[in-house]
């Protein structure tokens, strides 16, 4: 009889642990169907509302910029110096100066008084030299790249995504402001937490009771067959 007892008493166990985690999963299951649905029509609402914030939604996008030279150095090809950049002269070298015997080197008698060294300048007196005539300087060259250039906002708008706040008109504004003073909202939230308590306390105990008693006919009768 007590191995009887206490097998019933398992089983009312059981089937209640059961019970409560059905309506537990059911509750749960309810709250992940409510919150997915809701996440999936509430882009289709906002779509449909108007923005009463009257400020255009707008993202940053590549449009939005443009790049700004601000390289200071030109582009060129560069300049490396050649033949055609130089122009030769003749620089004299001789240090002999030039001097040419005239009559007021020679005396009464025709004799030669002059001291100077009779000297006339020839090819040999003078030594090629290249003279830079082009005004280049040599350089590299330099062509812009990415370096350059910086971007630069030029939409001259401002980032804003609409939110909740954006779609809120006067009116609605409003009536919270009166729904506010006609109602104390910490009362009206113990009250509704005092209903559902109540009502949950009702249920189980009345869930509870039938199932007990479902549960020991079914087990009165297992026992007797």
């Amino acid at each position: 009889m007590k191995k009887l007892l206490e097998k019933i008493r398992k089983i009312l166990r059981d089937r209640r642990i059961r019970t409560l985690l059905t309506r537990v999963v059911s509750m749960i299951s309810a709250i992940i169907v409510f919150v997915t649905t809701y996440a999936l029509i509430l882009p289709a609402i906002t779509l449909e509302k108007q923005a009463a914030c009257g400020i255009e939604e707008h993202q940053h996008t590549d449009e939005c910029y443009e790049e700004e030279l601000i390289c200071d150095l030109p582009e060129s090809e560069g300049h490396q110096h050649t033949d055609s950049c130089y122009a030769v002269k003749s620089v004299l070298s001789c240090d002999v100066p030039e001097h040419v015997h005239d009559e007021d080197c020679y005396d009464e008698n025709g004799e030669l008084v002059c001291e100077k060294y009779e000297h006339s300048h020839d090819g040999a007196c003078y030594q090629e030299v290249k003279e830079l005539v082009c005004g280049i300087e040599e350089s590299d060259g330099h062509t812009h790249d990415a370096s350059c250039y910086e971007k630069v906002l030029t939409c001259g708008k401002e980032v804003h995504v609409h939110s909740a706040e954006c779609y809120k008109t006067e009116d609605d504004t409003d009536s919270q402001s009166e729904d506010g003073n006609e109602s104390d909202p910490a009362a009206a939230d113990d009250s509704r937490e005092d209903d559902l308590d109540d009502a949950w306390n009702r249920t189980a105990d009345d869930s509870g009771n039938a199932s007990i008693e479902d549960d020991a006919d079914t087990v009165q009768n297992e026992s007797l067959c």
